[in-house]
């Protein structure tokens, strides 16, 4: 949708890291991407208890927040409201 001359306002679908990554239903797969998050995690939480400086410490904190949000949302909207999955892209 064009709002003004320099602005267009267009949806996109963000698959993140899921259907990058071990474009997989097995277990196995999903079980090893957890890990992987996990680990992650864990390495930005280490991150920001050593850093020395505010902007890193919030900046760090921020990107926990935003990712564990995200899977929060997921098992919520999914598991506990019974609402179907986010739609998956077709990769050409």
């Amino acid at each position: 949708m064009t709002v003004t001359p320099f602005l267009d306002l267009v949806l996109a679908m963000n698959p993140g890291i899921s259907f990058g990554w071990f474009q997989s239903e097995t277990p196995a797969a999903q079980i090893l991407l957890m890990v992987i998050k996990a680990a992650a995690v864990i390495a930005l939480a280490i991150w920001m208890a050593r850093s020395r400086t505010w902007l890193a410490t919030v900046s760090l904190g921020l990107i926990i927040g935003g990712g564990t949000a995200q899977i929060q949302k997921n098992i919520i909207a999914e598991r506990g409201l019974g609402m179907p999955r986010e739609p998956k892209l077709a990769v050409a």
